[in-house]
Parts: structure tokens; C-alpha cells; sequence
């Protein structure tokens, strides 16, 4: 089942966008404090975060930048979510690795379509990484794909000849 975590300090949208994502069977958990963000995520798996843009304490560009430069957590998707209808404030959040930026109140066809390409993002990356990896075990240090002993003796006299 999907995890979805919400990282914000209303508790009125926190309810409200737990119930919606309990209709559609996503699994939520919420904080209300974001200076608990990397302790929660420490002790559990996350799919994806929604995170409100302004909060107390530390806001959530400063959480997001952390995130995004934080190893085990840079490719989980965080979602923005905020009351402020500004385009420079959602081109900053993209700019700094969000991948969406939603107006509260939520709207609950955004928000399903959101999570849908935010997911499949995730899958895509993942899977392009699993065949990077596999290219790049099967590739040899001179890109060339194969390991038969004839091919391997084949090189060798290439580089000796031309090193």
C-alpha cells in the first residue's frame, strides 16, 4: 500500500486530506511539527510527502532543500502545498526538486491526478535506473557489452597494440 506522509501545522486540512486519501485506500500519516520531518522519516518509509509551503518553526522550502540534499530521501516526491496563488513561489519549489505545487483548499481531482504522475514518475526513474545499472554491469570498460573469452582476448591484443 502507498505511504503518504503530510507535513503540516493545520490540523482542519490535515483531517481533510487524510479522509480523502483514505477514500482512494493511499495509507497517511501526518506531523504537525516539521522539525520531526527527518526523525518520522528515520523510522518509516515514505512514497511521497505533502508539505505545507508556510509553516512555523521552519518552513518548507528550508525542508525541502534539506530533502532533496539528504541521500535516503532526495527521490521521494514532495508535493507543496500552500494558500498563496503565486507563480514565482511555485516556480522556486519546482526549481528546488519539488514535483508539484497545489493551492489549498485541496482539490481532490488536482490533487489524484498529482499523485498518479508523481507515482509514475517515480516508477519510470527507478526503472531507468534499474536498466543503467544493468547496461553498466554488462558493459565493459570500453563499453562494449559482452564477456566471452574471445572477445576479452580480442581487446587485449587491441590494447596492446594501440594503447
Amino acid at each position: 500500500m502507498v505511504k503518504i506522509l503530510i507535513v503540516d501545522d493545520d490540523p482542519q486540512l490535515i483531517e481533510l486530506v487524510c479522509e480523502i486519501l483514505a477514500t482512494f485506500d493511499y495509507d497517511s500519516e501526518f506531523i504537525t511539527k516539521p522539525k520531526y520531518l527527518f526523525d518520522i522519516l528515520g523510522s518509516e518509509k515514505f512514497d511521497l510527502i505533502l508539505m505545507d509551503y508556510y509553516m512555523p518553526e521552519v518552513d518548507g522550502v528550508t525542508l525541502l532543500k534539506e530533502l532533496k540534499n539528504h541521500p535516503a530521501y532526495r527521490d521521494i516526491p514532495v508535493i507543496m502545498l500552500t494558500s498563496v496563488d503565486k507563480v514565482d513561489t511555485a516556480v522556486e519549489v519546482i526549481k528546488l526538486g519539488a514535483y508539484d505545487y497545489l493551492l489549498k483548499p485541496v482539490d481532490e481531482p488536482r490533487l489524484f491526478t498529482c499523485l498518479d504522475k508523481a507515482f509514475e514518475q517515480r516508477n519510470l526513474t527507478r526503472k531507468v535506473s534499474r536498466l543503467q545499472s544493468e547496461v553498466d554491469r554488462l558493459s565493459g570498460k570500453d563499453g562494449i557489452i559482452g564477456k566471452s573469452q574471445i572477445l576479452s582476448e580480442t581487446l587485449k591484443k587491441v590494447h596492446q597494440v594501440a594503447p
